[in-house]
């Protein structure tokens, strides 16, 4: 009887204490964001420094909440494209019977078309009332990497931004599919030019090393024969658009990953996607995007599963966002913002009259990053890389000069007295932006030349 009695008592407590977890667990979980919280949450899927306003629109929601509704965000800014000069499309039969001299004129056109169009997406980054999804398109101009340097046709880069843009939080696989006959991939990585007697192995290589599953998953003959797979795939010279060549298809049986088959480049993708790994592979780089390197097994695993279901993005950056490594203190300030992150930020933060858009290309490329050139098909290696002496002294050259409010290049002069205005009266700077240590002997900082100069203002 004692016996059973201690056992009763044992449950009863156990289920109280699962109670009282649960309870609180809710009621933190439902507790307001606030200022510090909101401004971590914006700052890891926007571009840095939330604005004051930004970070009040969803202070006093609670996490779900606040995530679903920056998630669940109007992706259609009705940002302007570019002109139609920028946007015609190169064909054959328009430089068939010029000479060299229109040549090389009309050559230096499509370079000068180039630098609107990346300096329209510049733009587009600053004046976009949703950060996530320019952040998103980013993000994946970085892994499904292309350069107008080699592309050359700026409407084939647009044309892949858009697709990317529409992409960015949806499905995956979909996406998989798209990228493979975008044109401005197929030039890139020289699928245009594969054929039925010479594969070339340049997409396919890099597309299960880079884009899908990471090294040490696959093989050299999987790699040959799903480059096979997508001969055939190319681009119509006169219209820019993705096209099948039946006669420069191989339709020899291939073996990939073990199974063989008459795969063509659609089923050879699905073969990809049915890879465990290629759902671990998107989830670590998703992971490191929003939090950090570290990332355990065990998380990996849970949340590539459910990925793999069905591919959907925006499910799996929910469950990222609203993990506790996210809101973990440890991960927090501890991202270096990229040039484009540093600059649009700024920028955002702290509006000048009017800004030179192509120099502000100009100036990111020189502290490391420039928009549709990355240095090569891994894309920006990011973190640490960001920062070396030369950088560094760049950066905050530009940040000094922004503070003082002076003219530069990249943009007129900023009024930092207005922008004042824009911050929070209420709180220290310093804890408010920074994320600094909170300190009863800390000064509250009331320019922005304290701001910038602050080195965790180059952190997010």
């Amino acid at each position: 009887m004692l016996s059973h009695q201690r056992f009763r008592t044992k449950q009863k407590t156990q289920l109280l204490i699962g109670f009282f977890l649960t309870f609180k667990s809710i009621c933190v979980f439902a507790a307001p964001l606030g200022f510090e919280d909101a401004k971590h949450l914006l700052s890891r899927t926007g571009f840095g420094s939330p604005t004051y306003a930004e970070i009040q629109s969803i202070a006093k929601l609670e996490k779900e909440t606040a995530v679903d509704t920056l998630l669940n965000a109007n992706q259609a800014d009705n940002f302007p494209p570019p002109s139609s000069d920028v946007l015609a499309f190169v064909s054959k039969s328009d430089i068939k019977d010029l000479s060299e001299q229109d040549k090389r004129a009309l050559a230096a056109k499509v370079r000068g078309n180039a630098r609107s169009l990346q300096a329209w997406w510049m733009e587009r980054m600053i004046e976009t009332p949703n950060p996530l999804t320019e952040n998103m398109t980013l993000f994946w101009h970085g892994h499904f990497t292309s350069g107008v340097d080699k592309v050359k046709e700026p409407r084939l880069m647009y044309a892949q931004n858009e697709l990317l843009r529409k992409a960015s939080l949806g499905n995956f696989a979909a996406l998989l599919h798209a990228i493979a006959k975008d044109p401005a991939m197929l030039e890139y990585l020289d699928g245009a030019r594969s054929k039925k007697n010479k594969p070339n192995e340049n997409f396919a290589r890099e597309l299960l090393e880079l884009y899908t599953m990471g090294e040490g998953h696959y093989t050299e003959s999987d790699i040959q024969n799903l480059a096979k797979a997508f001969t055939g795939w190319t681009i119509d010279r006169e219209t820019g658009e993705f096209v099948e060549n039946p006669k420069q298809m191989n339709r020899d049986e291939k073996t990939i990953f073990g199974q063989q088959g008459n795969w063509s480049g659609d089923e050879a993708i699905d073969l990809i996607l049915s890879k465990p790994e290629t759902a671990s592979w998107i989830t670590s780089r998703l992971w490191q995007h929003f939090i950090s390197t570290k990332l355990d097994d065990k998380t990996r695993n849970q949340l590539a599963k459910s990925f793999a279901s069905n591919y959907e993005i925006k499910p799996l950056v929910r469950s990222i966002l609203l993990s506790p490594a996210f809101w973990a203190k440890d991960n927090r300030g501890t991202q270096i913002k990229s040039p484009i992150d540093l600059a649009v930020s700024t920028i955002r933060l702290c509006p000048p009259e009017s800004v030179n858009y192509e120099q502000l290309v100009n100036t990111t490329a020189s502290w490391g990053e420039k928009l549709m050139e990355p240095p090569n098909v891994k894309g920006w290696p990011g973190g640490n890389t960001w920062i070396n002496s030369n950088t560094l002294t760049l950066r905050n050259q530009w940040l000094q000069t922004y503070a003082a409010g002076k003219k530069d290049k990249t943009h007129s002069k900023v009024s930092v007295k207005s922008c004042l205005n824009l911050l929070p009266k209420d709180l220290p700077l310093t804890t408010a932006y920074l994320s600094l240590a909170e300190s009863s002997n800390q000064p509250v900082i009331t320019n922005f030349a304290d701001l910038f100069s602050q080195p965790a203002f180059q952190l997010k």
